[in-house]
């Protein structure tokens, strides 16, 4: 019985991208005391944003920060290895429960997870509604848009997502407000011009499903842009993920492109059999791995 018990322990993974994500791998002997923990960061935060902020309090040898697979963003937490154990001291002691590009960051050492109390406070900061905003305008900023919102009511936060390839935004925001605020301001937003563009204002991905798209047959001289471009002129576009040969790094002849689900059908109506570079694509819902309807040209992830 303890021989099973261990084994499902090992085993027991949690899956997502909670913020309250902790390393599977303990730090090493060298890093007992020096690597931290940092959790509930913004996804617009960069390695080099976040090691500069840590630089305060002494020498940075190390940031990592885990990404989601496919899109290439931040799963919301990160780590940080200090020169000295007394520097992570510092840094843990100056930087936890203090506000980082407009969320408030928890800070432990790296070898100690989370505690209850953490995680209560990280539910307790995301009460509310969280609405996603589209077809923004590239040149405009967070700080636009978050002002923007405040006429119809207190934003809780704001962020914008980006391209870790480019660091261009990516078109749209997420704003959270309480629950009459953001009813508020769909109505007051949704279609009305902001910057040169008709907002595209809703409650987000959080409520609203997503879906994913399989995009087969592509030319391998089809660029992701372009491919974003096309699927954009149907919607926005939450991601889009073109993989590549690991060996040769070139093109696999397919993507996964993520819509909102309203959208994304009415993608698969107008791109199915759509001529592009060449090829006729083959555009349908994408299931994950095991899942059913695995038959001829249906996508897998």
């Amino acid at each position: 019985k303890l021989l099973l018990i261990l084994l499902m322990s090992a085993d027991d993974k949690v899956e997502g991208d909670d913020p309250v994500g902790v390393d599977d791998t303990a730090p090493t002997p060298d890093e007992q005391g020096k690597k931290v923990y940092i959790g509930n960061l913004s996804y617009d935060i960069d390695e080099a944003s976040l090691k500069e902020t840590f630089e305060q309090f002494g020498v940075v040898t190390e940031v990592i920060l885990p990404v989601k697979r496919g899109s290439g963003t931040i799963r919301g937490f990160g780590y940080v290895t200090m020169a000295s154990v007394q520097e992570a001291n510092e840094a843990i002691d100056q930087l936890n429960e203090t506000e980082l590009l407009g969320r408030t960051v928890y800070v432990s050492p790296a070898d100690q997870p989370p505690t209850r109390k953490y995680q209560e406070k990280v539910k307790e900061k995301h009460i509310g509604t969280e609405l996603y905003v589209g077809n923004i305008s590239f040149d405009t900023s967070p700080e636009d848009i978050s002002t923007h919102f405040e006429n119809y009511g207190s934003v809780l936060e704001c962020s914008m997502p980006k391209f870790r390839d480019s660091g261009r935004p990516r078109g749209f925001a997420f704003v959270t407000m309480s629950d009459e605020d953001a009813s508020h301001a769909i109505e007051q937003t949704d279609g009305v011009e902001f910057h040169g563009r008709n907002l595209k204002v809703n409650k987000s991905s959080t409520s609203v499903k997503n879906m994913k798209l399989f995009v087969g047959n592509l030319s391998f001289d089809t660029e992701r842009s372009t491919l974003e471009g096309l699927f954009g002129d149907i919607g926005t576009v939450i991601d889009c993920y073109m993989p590549e040969d690991k060996m040769t790094g070139k093109p696999r002849g397919f993507a996964f492109v993520t819509m909102l689900s309203d959208v994304a059908t009415k993608a698969i109506e107008e791109m199915n059999g759509y001529e592009l570079d060449g090829r006729q694509l083959r555009v349908n819902e994408a299931q994950p791995k095991g899942g059913y309807g695995g038959g001829r040209g249906r996508g897998k992830y």
